[in-house]
């Protein structure tokens, strides 16, 4: 429970916890508020000296904005599933992730989720599952993901998500299920795509983000399927009606297989 919690803190740190206020000396914030119905208990919390945020909220479903605590977030190296599950709030304050390196399912089922704030996530390699099934996020802060490795089902079910803004993917390898039930995406642009990823739940791209996305594919020595561009089938009428493919190619399909050596579906 939440007192037990409060108590152990204070064990820990029996000069400093006054009357539950205060538990300054730690570090590991990891589940402290989990399942918490009792909103009055949030500002009983001191994080100047937190490193791990994990799963700190996870299904407080009755947390909103205005009860969730003044944070220190300054110091905080994981924020994975930090907002798992707060299904009732819209937006969130903001919050210094600078030094954040996992990032994985922070605002998962955060279902009524409109907006967040900047967060800089520079550091960040882990970005799995971290707006999954934020059903209302329309759109997303620009977000510096150069040093990310996995995005993994990052947007999977933002299903009113219109807009990202550019993505340095340089570093990505794992981009399994990033769009999938984005339906209504229309415009999202990468630095670099190294290896499969599919839009075929996303029949809204517009014909330069799609330009864009193919521009995007590294170029391989050898074609393998183990490099594959997914299209919407809508997409792909719009790709090779809206515009011709580059010099040398008759379609934007035979570009992408004799020249970027990818395969498509």
């Amino acid at each position: 429970s939440l007192d037990d919690k409060l108590a152990t803190a204070k064990a820990k740190v029996p000069d400093t916890y006054n009357a539950g206020k205060s538990c300054k000396d730690l570090n590991d914030f990891s589940y402290f508020f989990t399942n918490n119905s009792r909103n009055d208990m949030l500002q009983y919390v001191d994080t100047r000296n937190g490193i791990e945020f994990k799963y700190m909220f996870d299904s407080c479903t009755s947390l909103t904005k205005e009860k969730i605590p003044l944070l220190d977030t300054s110091k905080g190296l994981r924020f994975d599933g930090m907002f798992r599950g707060c299904n009732k709030i819209t937006s969130i304050p903001l919050l210094d992730t600078s030094k954040g390196n996992i990032f994985n399912s922070m605002f998962e089922r955060c279902s009524n989720l409109t907006s967040i704030p900047i967060l800089n996530t520079s550091k960040g390699g882990h970005f799995v599952y971290m707006f999954r099934d934020c059903g209302k996020l329309m759109t997303v802060p620009a977000l510096d993901v150069s040093n990310g490795i996995n995005f993994n089902y990052m947007f999977y079910g933002c299903s009113k998500l219109a807009v990202v803004p550019k993505l340095n993917t340089a570093k990505g390898t794992q981009f399994i299920g990033m769009f999938t039930k984005c339906t209504e995406l229309t415009t999202v642009s990468f630095t670099i795509i190294k290896t499969s990823i599919s839009f075929s739940d996303s029949p809204k791209l517009d014909a330069y983000t799609l330009r864009g996305i193919v521009n995007a594919l590294e170029v391989k020595t050898i074609v393998s399927s183990s490099y594959k561009l997914t299209l919407n089938p809508t997409s792909w009428d719009l790709l090779e009606n809206d515009s011709a493919p580059p010099v040398g190619y008759n379609t934007w399909k035979e570009y992408i297989t004799n020249y970027k050596k990818w395969t498509y579906a």
